[in-house]
């Protein structure tokens, strides 16, 4: 372990707006939590034992370093000990050239985003300090903190993708993260039950679907999984894009999962390109991907509706809201989000609810027509925590424990722009969680997965 007390943090002499912030970031929190007050210099200043190197900088030379930087790695980041020397990095470059300006609007891209949220993962995982609760919990005194000298945290697509599965001999719930686009989010759980069957919500992006094949493999012990039940809540492609993928290449995965059954509750075609506040033709082309999966995939499709159940194994989905049940009159103020199915799984006599990408449409519908159907054990933070139902919805769902399934992005309301300054969204479900006491399970550093029930 090396005391943190000891450490300097070197910048290149020309940093990047995001480089600055990290270290501004990381030379904040450090004293806020050990009292120590680390000095910044350039990497021109003679090599030391103890330093924090933030982005890049020409000691990666010195050490004989090379990180795979790209435009494809601006959300991934290392952090790294080298000696007792810590490399903090993002993996990403600028654009170049970098686009003509046309919008006061437009994030500004430097390519260092991944180095800010490389400063944010040292802070809570070496610091021990949640800092988005900063307003609601005192951080940690912690004048020893030190870095492991085995430190080594890698936030890649790989890194992501190859992490142990857990297992368990009963029935169990897997939540994956969004793996591919790590500016983004994605829905995405697998459910096992102990006799060896299988349900799947969504999927998340087309780019995640060899990653949940995988998943399901590796589930299965490497055997073709049988999925009894394939759900898909709305037509979102973070939500319906492994199963338009499936749908729309059925040779090229015919050998790779068998899918039993697809259940939606969408509505009518011409909602989609014609009527939604959100419409668009190519909504159409989706529609009929996704109800022609009878033919692609050789699969039954089931049309949901309010009070329907589904059995997998003696684990029970039962169908709580469907958009279909809304009022004629405010389709055209719904967007596609409000279009969601509300799930509730039933196992071992725990309830978990599935939000999905619920907002003020469903949460009217739910609080009006199902409150007493809301009560829960668990609960899916609606729609990642950006949009969400409101807080009397949460209160009358009264769950213990709260999933949420973001990146890191929407997370820490951060586009490469100051921590918060993205999604308002995310604020406000966080306040609520601090307010009522609860820390939400989020999947954004790789699985997580519980036996059910959950204890």
């Amino acid at each position: 372990m090396y005391p943190l007390k000891n450490y300097r943090i070197i910048l290149s002499q020309n940093p990047t707006p995001n480089e600055r912030r990290a270290a501004a970031f990381l030379r904040e929190k450090i004293m806020l939590v050990t009292g120590n007050l680390l000095p910044v210099l350039h990497d021109d200043a003679c090599p030391d034992k103890y330093e924090i190197i933030i982005g890049k900088t020409r000691r990666e030379q010195y050490d004989g370093l090379s990180f795979p930087r790209s435009r494809q790695g601006v959300w991934q980041y290392s952090l790294r000990i080298l000696g007792s020397r810590l490399y903090l990095t993002g993996y990403g470059v600028p654009e170049t050239p970098p686009q003509e300006y046309t919008s006061a609007y437009r994030y500004v891209d430097d390519g260092g985003q991944g180095t800010v949220f490389a400063a944010y993962r040292f802070v809570e995982e070496i610091l021990g300090y949640d800092f988005l609760r900063g307003d609601f919990e005192l951080p940690p005194f912690r004048p020893d903190a030190a870095i492991p000298g085995d430190l080594r945290i890698d936030y890649t697509t790989e890194s992501l993708r190859s992490a142990k599965l857990p297992g368990f001999s009963g029935d169990a719930i897997y939540m994956l993260p969004v793996t591919a686009q790590l500016d983004w989010n994605i829905m995405s759980f697998v459910i096992r039950t102990k006799g060896g069957r299988y349900a799947v919500i969504d999927g998340g992006h087309p780019e995640e679907t060899g990653f949940l094949l995988d998943t399901l493999s590796r589930l299965a012990g490497g055997n073709v999984p049988v999925v009894d039940a394939w759900f898909l809540t709305h037509l979102h492609a973070d939500h319906y894009g492994v199963i338009a993928e499936l749908c729309g290449n059925p040779d090229r995965y015919r050998s790779c999962v068998v899918v039993k059954t697809v259940y939606h509750a969408l509505l009518p075609r011409e909602f989609y390109p014609n009527i939604s506040r959100e419409r668009n033709p190519a909504f159409a082309g989706v529609y009929d991907t996704i109800c022609n999966a009878q033919t692609a995939l050789g699969c039954d499709v089931v049309r949901l509706a309010e009070g329907d159940t589904v059995n997998v194994g003696g684990l029970v989905f039962r169908v709580i809201h469907t958009p279909d049940c809304v009022e004629e009159s405010l389709l055209p103020k719904m967007n596609i989000n409000d279009s969601s199915m509300v799930l509730r799984l039933e196992a071992g006599g725990q309830r978990i609810l599935f939000l999905s990408d619920s907002e003020w449409i469903c949460n009217r519908q739910l609080l009006r027509k199902h409150r007493d159907e809301l009560p829960a054990d668990i609960v899916q933070i609606a729609h990642h925590g950006c949009g969400n139902v409101s807080e009397e919805c949460y209160e009358a769902i009264a769950a213990k424990k709260y999933l949420m399934q973001a990146g890191n992005h929407f997370y820490y309301s951060d586009r490469g722009e100051g921590l918060n300054s993205h999604n308002t969204g995310m604020i406000r479900t966080r306040r609520y969680l601090c307010r009522i006491g609860v820390k939400e399970i989020c999947d954004r550093y790789g699985v997580v997965a519980f036996e059910l029930p959950v204890p």
